[in-house]
Formats: structure tokens, C-alpha cells, sequence
């Protein structure tokens, strides 16, 4: 029992002691400067935002470049450059490490190294005017290194075969195939235009939208004459897509025809707007079969390709699919009357408020033509009426005079009162006309149903007399 325990208690000061050498070796100070790596002899280190032009000459050719106040710049190239790479060149001559040294002194037959005529030649340009130059070699017989020698180095080393990667780029390799973010918690506007037609969703800040009679703060202000809603749910893959939107291929870079594209005029045109600017994409022609698509930024002249299923709901996106359907909805608390006329008949629904002592909410008692509707009744009908959907949009605007209206009193100064028409359309559907707008067609049973609504709660408002009840709240 005596040995367990003592057993025990060894361990338990073995893993104390672990944990100390652990936290030692966590925490202790770093003495080797940043970046160093201390592991490989070191042939140049040096600082690289003093590097203020660079050119390599190569079997393909000589790649120069210059430093300028926007950024790095390649001669004969005017393309967005990729930054990591500028590091990766930046590195040849400031952070350039040996696997191996060869030779202390330089070899009496450099030819034996492919360096007498060397396979490639770096040159940086330092701030104060001296020259860094990097003379790469044949591959080793390793195969995953090269031999190397600095200008002014007497030394022959052996790199990872990545320098001589990085000393081989094209214009191509530098190119940047990053695209801007679209940061779409800050987005204030999106505007599509495509075969479908035309469309511009606006964000308004929670409570600033000046559009009362929408229950939601991102409204559609095109291709409406009067601004609509906008169905969320639709609206976010519309986001996602063109959020996703990046380079799967490169095309031209300065093409003389962007018709030949199909990007002159854009098939697809779509723009997202922040307040720090904006993303504006144009999308062209398919080609590959259908499976890519050409596309660029407007105002640069790259064009590149996506593939055509990243964007497909750009192109096919229409208006009314992204727009709630609510022709009006008002909150309740907004009415105090109704007023509904059409096939012979008129009726006016009434909201009569009371303020009760001791309670925030004032009491509610409805009515229909003067005769009181229980609470239940009432609301069923409201929900009919509010809950009129379009169907579709109006292909043509409708001319005739409106068959049925309903017009809302509001207790809102900037509301006023509203009214929705609609008009004869066809032996099917009505045309809405809200405030001037004949947007949308709404189906003629929806309507029939809001007047079978109206007879439904007559008939209890009825009962509810012959029963002395009364308004029950």
C-alpha cells in the first residue's frame, strides 16, 4: 500500500514538473529576429520595402518591375497583381535561405553548375541605389534543388527548387485572381439588369424606410411604378450568388471588341453598392458548351471566365420573383376605417379605439356597416383583405376603371388614406392599381373570397346581436 502511494505521488510530481518545462518553453523569449530561419544558412536578408524595382531575365524573357505609389506595376502589363507573389519575388534577394553550401569559393568551372551563362538572373533595385543580383543555376542531381550564387558571394549553394519557380514566373503567374469583397452587412443598393428586365433592391436602416406601407425595410424601387417589398427569402440566394462570384479562368486582357464577349452591351449587368463604394460585374456569352461564361469589372479591361452554373440565377433572375406579393399590407394598429365598394355593394369597416385606465394598449371594438363584430370575426376579415396576393405581373397596363376598391383610413398623417383598385384585366384576374400603379394581376376568386369574408362576418354579427351578446373585445 505504502510503495501505491508513493507510486502515486511521483507521478503526480513527474507531471508537475512536465507542466513547468512546458510553460517555460512556451514563454520563453524568442532571441532569433523575426522571420529568420535559423534551421538554413542564410545568403541574403535584407529589407524588402526597400526593393524599388526588380527584373528577371529568363530563356522565356525579361520580366521587369517597378514600384510605383499604388503598388508594384510590370512593365508592358497593366494587370491586377497578385501580392503574394510580389513577396515571393521580394524574397529571391531579402529572405534567401541555402539548403546547402557546395563550395566556400567559387568553382573554378562554373559551367559544371550551369552558371558560367546562368539559367535565369535576378536584379533588385535598393532605395539607396545599390543592386542586389541572384544568379540561378542548373538543378542538382537531387532534382528538388538548384544551385545559386550571389553577385558579390564567392560562395556556390544549393535552394529549394522553388526559387527557381518564383525566378520563372509569367505575367501570367503574377496576375491577381482575386476579386473585391462584397461586404453584404454594409450593402445599401443592389441593381441587376438582365434579358428579364431591371431591378434595384434597396436596404433602408431599420426604421428610416419611407415607404410606410411596406412591412419590410428592403423594398424593390425598380422596375415598379410604386416601390414593393422585398421576399427575403428570395432575395438571399440572388446575394449568395453574386457573392460568390469569382475567376475560373483568364481570357484577354485588353480585348479591342468586347462584343465578341458579349459584354458590349452586357448580357448581365449587376452592381452591389456600400457605402465604402461598389462591385460592379457585367457577364457576357456562354461558351465551352454552355459550361463558362465570360465576364469582367466594369470600368477594367481583364475579361475573365466563371462557370455558368456559379451565375445562373444572375442571368435567369426575374423582378417579381424576388418581390413579396402582399399587393397592400397594413398593420392593424395604422387602420381606423375601411371602405370596400364593387359588385353592387359598398361597406365600411370601422376600428373604434378606448383608452382603459391602468392599461398601455387602448381597447378595440370593430364593426361592418354599423354593427358590431366580434373580435375573432373581424380579424378574419382583415386578414382576407390585407392578405390579397398578386398572382403575376401585369403583362400590359390595364386602362378600364376599377371594378371593386378598397380604401384604407389610416390614423397616420404620412399614410393618409390609400386605395387599391382593381380592374377587370380578364375573364381570370384583375389588374391592382395602388395609388396610380397597375403593377400586378390578382386572381378574381382571391376577391370573391374577401366578400365572402364580409358575408361571413355580417352573419356573426348578427348572432352575436340575437344572442345580446355584444362586442366580445
Amino acid at each position: 500500500m505504502r510503495r501505491a502511494f508513493i507510486t502515486i505521488g511521483g507521478l503526480a510530481v513527474f507531471a508537475v514538473a512536465l507542466m513547468g518545462l512546458y510553460l517555460y518553453l512556451k514563454n520563453r523569449p524568442v532571441l532569433v529576429p523575426e522571420f529568420a530561419d535559423t534551421s538554413r544558412p542564410e545568403i541574403s536578408r535584407l529589407d524588402l520595402e526597400q526593393i524599388t524595382s526588380m527584373e528577371f531575365q529568363r530563356e522565356s524573357g525579361l520580366l521587369r518591375l517597378t514600384k510605383a505609389d499604388e503598388g508594384w506595376q510590370i512593365s508592358g502589363a497593366a494587370i491586377p497583381i497578385d501580392d503574394s507573389k510580389i513577396y515571393d519575388l521580394q524574397a529571391i534577394f531579402g529572405r534567401l535561405y541555402a539548403e546547402d553550401v557546395i563550395a566556400e569559393e567559387t568553382p573554378a568551372d562554373l559551367e559544371l553548375y550551369g552558371l558560367e551563362e546562368p539559367r535565369a538572373v535576378g536584379v533588385a533595385t535598393m532605395a539607396d541605389g545599390s543592386l542586389v543580383e541572384v544568379l540561378l543555376g542548373d538543378q542538382t542531381p537531387a532534382g528538388t534543388t538548384s544551385y545559386l550564387m550571389l553577385r558579390g558571394d564567392p560562395k556556390l549553394y544549393s535552394v529549394w527548387m522553388n526559387v527557381g519557380m518564383h525566378m520563372n514566373y509569367s505575367v501570367a503567374d503574377l496576375r491577381s485572381t482575386v476579386l473585391p469583397r462584397i461586404d453584404t452587412q454594409t450593402v445599401t443598393h443592389y441593381h441587376l439588369k438582365n434579358a428579364n428586365g431591371e431591378v434595384e433592391v434597396v436596404y433602408y436602416p431599420q426604421g428610416q424606410s419611407p415607404h410606410l406601407f411596406l412591412m419590410s425595410r428592403v423594398v424593390l424601387t425598380k422596375p415598379y411604378v410604386r416601390p414593393q417589398g422585398a421576399d427575403m427569402e428570395k432575395l438571399q440566394p440572388f446575394v449568395d450568388t453574386l457573392g460568390g462570384v469569382q475567376i475560373d479562368a483568364f481570357v484577354e486582357d485588353a480585348p479591342a471588341d468586347l462584343s465578341r464577349y458579349g459584354l458590349e452591351p452586357p448580357q448581365v449587368d449587376v452592381e452591389a453598392i456600400t457605402p465604402e463604394g461598389s462591385v460592379h460585374y457585367l457577364f457576357g456569352t456562354t461558351y465551352d458548351d454552355g459550361k463558362m461564361t465570360y465576364f469582367k469589372l466594369a470600368g477594367q479591361s481583364p475579361v475573365y471566365g466563371i462557370r455558368e452554373s456559379r451565375i445562373g440565377m444572375l442571368r435567369t433572375a426575374k423582378p417579381f420573383n424576388l418581390a413579396d406579393h402582399f399587393v397592400l399590407i397594413l398593420g392593424i394598429d395604422f387602420v381606423d376605417q375601411i371602405r370596400i365598394d364593387g359588385q353592387g355593394r359598398s361597406h365600411v369597416l370601422g376600428i373604434t379605439r378606448t383608452q382603459v385606465a391602468g392599461q398601455e394598449e387602448p381597447a378595440e371594438t370593430f364593426s361592418v356597416d354599423g354593427k358590431s363584430v366580434p373580435d375573432r370575426s373581424f380579424r378574419t376579415l382583415y386578414q382576407a383583405i390585407i392578405g390579397l396576393l398578386a398572382d403575376a405581373p401585369a403583362p400590359q397596363r390595364s386602362t378600364g376603371a376599377a371594378e371593386v376598391t378598397i380604401t384604407y383610413v389610416t390614423n397616420n398623417d404620412d399614410l393618409g388614406s390609400l386605395t387599391v383598385g382593381l380592374v377587370p384585366y380578364n375573364r381570370d384576374f384583375y389588374a391592382t392599381d395602388v395609388e396610380g400603379a397597375r403593377d400586378f394581376l390578382v386572381s378574381r376568386p382571391q376577391v370573391s373570397a374577401i366578400f365572402q369574408a364580409l358575408d361571413t362576418a355580417l352573419e356573426a354579427a348578427d348572432a352575436d346581436a340575437s344572442e345580446g351578446g355584444g362586442q366580445s373585445g
